[in-house]
């Protein structure tokens, strides 16, 4: 979002989400090689990221209603994952052409998954789930169930190594 609005989404956040912490992250808006620009549009010479993290905790929090309302507060939301808005208005908000045009020329169009597959757009008047959290909404808790698995694998691979170790003398 632009640097001018920072105040504005920090109260934001605090008024109508309470997730913490939250991160801002200032930047140059610049134009890169190829005619990407990295928000020259916002006519002022920074932008600011916001990263949270965590949980909201505002009472009466409305997952899908109130993070719509996030993305849609922003000048451009993250599309790295969930989003709230549909692909109609997030292609509005960013520079499609000259993405496919780069697409085609280097040839990851047909290399790799389109970007705009790679997001998963939930009905935003579909049921709420509550305050879970985007990346457990995503399967409904298998990927959290799943990383828990992993953790343990990794903690009794950790724990075969170390005895392997020790039965050698190697560590104490």
């Amino acid at each position: 979002m632009r640097l001018s609005r920072l105040e504005e989404g920090i109260l934001y956040v605090q008024n109508d989400l309470a997730i913490y912490p939250f991160w801002n992250c200032p930047y140059r808006c610049v134009r890169f090689q190829g005619g990407f620009t990295k928000h020259l549009d916002f006519n002022e010479g920074w932008g600011v990221d916001l990263g949270l993290y965590g949980e909201p905790t505002v009472r009466g929090f409305e997952n899908r209603r109130q993070l719509r309302a996030l993305q849609r507060f922003v000048d451009y939301p993250s599309s790295w994952g969930l989003l709230y808005i549909t692909e109609k208005e997030l292609c509005g908000l960013k520079q499609w052409k000259l993405y496919e045009e780069v697409c085609r020329k280097y040839g990851s169009d047909t290399a790799f998954t389109p970007f705009l597959d790679k997001i998963k757009y939930p009905d935003p008047e579909g049921k709420d789930k509550g305050t879970i959290c985007c990346w457990r909404q995503r399967d409904e808790g298998k990927f959290a169930s799943t990383i828990v698995f992993f953790a343990l694998v990794g903690m009794l691979v950790a724990a075969g190594a170390w005895w392997w170790l020790a039965a050698r003398g190697w560590v104490a």
